[in-house]
């Protein structure tokens, strides 16, 4: 994750990770992660630990919601 002044921007998605699979993208901005913002990549690690994540970005200006299939304590595969 990069942390500018707006959400964490995902920086490299694992091949056949949860994330790929969810369609997950570099360049992503995070905007949260079952409701809450990740401030920093610890509250980030805690937040993907769970199964089943609803992830926030916006890419290109759009703003949608990912919902990411996978298994509890399974990495996201998102960085």
């Amino acid at each position: 994750m990069s942390y500018g002044h707006h959400g964490p921007l995902v920086v490299a998605v694992t091949p056949g990770s949860a994330a790929e699979r969810s369609g997950i993208q570099p360049g992503d901005e995070v905007l949260a992660l079952d409701g809450v913002y990740p401030r920093d990549i610890l509250e980030w690690r805690l937040l993907t630990d769970v199964a089943d994540v609803e992830i926030e970005i916006r890419r290109g200006g759009v703003e949608t919601t990912i919902e990411v299939a996978k298994a509890e304590a399974e990495p996201l595969g998102a960085e």
